[in-house]
């Protein structure tokens, strides 16, 4: 699809008091896909592969300006229907990574009148392990530091992939070091728990969930110890499994084609409704 013409547009919409911005890509006339990112990267370099059978709607959970800390009272669900109403979109196929897939989950259960498909990647129901200090969060002399770091962590990713995302995602501070375009109060959120339901409502949520869904994973992810994948697939009614070779938790960087091989061929799928 490298020669496609694709509509990309960005926008700021105020939901909740707080300043989201979103991505859109392709023709609203088809059925829409919403994406939504985990707690520290995006998926949104990965949409346009999708293109141009998918009008994309790609939804940043970060609040911009400094806005954080009035957004930490609330798991963001609503921000996200919210969004949905602002976009015209009265049900949708919904997407999320790690924290995303949390929220998409969630949404999902209590609002099953506004998905009409369900994809989850890497995640699942687990109690963060809350940190209770408020460390700055990572400084780099240079972005090639950033960057070498992130190849290390991420031994499966895509370079070129990931160099994208890393340099897409750094910000350089007036002492001349780099950081991460995030919001200091959500780095502490996120640390604190304060964006994640919990297994408690989690668990029985994804019983509630009606809509055919689709739980995706990577082969080297934390997420297969134990049983927890097949868990959670099995607590969902009339959810897949599709495991993703050469690939752990940050799976559509790491190995973005077979991401996109996994997700595309689910979505063109006939729907089944068996439950």
């Amino acid at each position: 699809m490298s020669g496609t013409s694709v509509n990309v547009s960005d926008h700021f919409v105020t939901i909740n008091g707080l300043n989201i911005y979103y991505r859109d890509w392709g023709d609203r006339g088809l059925s829409p896909l919403v994406i939504l990112h985990g707690g520290g990267n995006s998926i949104s370099r990965t949409s346009i592969m999708l293109q141009p059978h998918w009008p994309i709607t790609f939804a940043s959970l970060c609040p911009i300006n400094g806005e954080m800390e009035k957004a930490v009272g609330h798991l963001l669900l609503d921000d996200v229907l919210k969004l949905m109403d602002a976009l015209g979109l009265r049900q949708t196929v919904l997407c999320g990574h790690s924290m995303g897939g949390s929220i998409a989950y969630m949404l999902a259960s209590q609002y099953p009148e506004r998905v009409s498909r369900l994809v989850i990647v890497e995640s699942n129901p687990l109690d963060p392990k809350v940190l209770t200090d408020d460390a700055p969060i990572e400084l780099y002399a240079t972005v090639e530091d950033a960057v070498a770091e992130a190849y290390g962590r991420q031994p499966y990713a895509d370079k070129d992939t990931l160099r994208h995302e890393v340099e897409h995602g750094l910000k350089q501070l007036d002492d001349g070091r780099w950081t991460w375009r995030m919001d200091p109060a959500r780095v502490r959120a996120i640390r604190r728990g304060q964006l994640n339901p919990g297994t408690r409502l989690e668990w029985p949520a994804l019983a509630q969930i009606r809509c055919p869904s689709v739980l995706i994973y990577g082969i080297h992810s934390l997420g297969k110890m134990g049983t927890i994948v097949t868990d959670v697939a099995q607590a969902i009614p009339n959810c897949q499994l599709i495991e993703i070779p050469n690939a752990s938790h940050d799976l559509p960087n790491e190995n973005p084609a077979g991401f996109i091989r996994a997700l595309g061929s689910y979505l063109i799928e006939e729907p089944s409704n068996d439950e």
